[in-house]
């Protein structure tokens, strides 16, 4: 069965590996969505902030576990202590050191456990996208003003 992103949609990819990030992004547009990639954190949390404050919210965030300049987990605690709602995926490989369970306490809404089909990644992307519904939109100058200085401190 193949899923399908609604055409208003955006999602930010974030990974190191330019043949994933490449593969991810194709999906997204072929499904119909818009795709944004980042290779490391800083570079995800410059389009985050660019798109906080614009029509074009990003719908969800998916990171890859390993990134040049820190983690994905790294990334979604710093946009949950700034009060960033975006769902979030995280993709991990097989690992005795971080579980499933352990990257979803750590505040990721979603994990990918590679290697995943194309069909289960963008099913997952649909099932990220119904529960945005239930969150409320980083609306607060002060949370904003704290992702800015956040990127910035880096």
């Amino acid at each position: 069965m193949m899923y399908s992103i609604k055409s208003d949609q955006t999602f930010l990819v974030v990974s190191s590996d330019p043949s994933l990030l490449e593969l991810l992004s194709e999906s997204i547009e072929l499904g119909h969505g818009v795709a944004i990639a980042a290779s490391s954190v800083k570079d995800a949390l410059h389009e985050i902030e660019i798109h906080e404050g614009d029509e074009q919210k990003l719908d969800a965030i998916i990171t890859d576990f390993k990134l040049l300049d820190g983690s994905g987990l790294d990334l979604i605690r710093k946009l949950k202590r700034c009060g960033i709602t975006t769902p979030t995926a995280l993709m991990i490989e097989r690992d005795p050191d971080l579980s499933e369970l352990a990257a979803l306490a750590e505040g990721a809404d979603l994990v990918f456990q590679k290697p995943f089909g194309i069909d289960d990644f963008l099913a997952g992307l649909q099932a990220l996208t119904l529960s945005r519904s239930s969150r409320s939109p980083v609306t607060s100058r002060s949370e904003r003003i704290d992702l800015h200085l956040s990127i910035h401190s880096n």
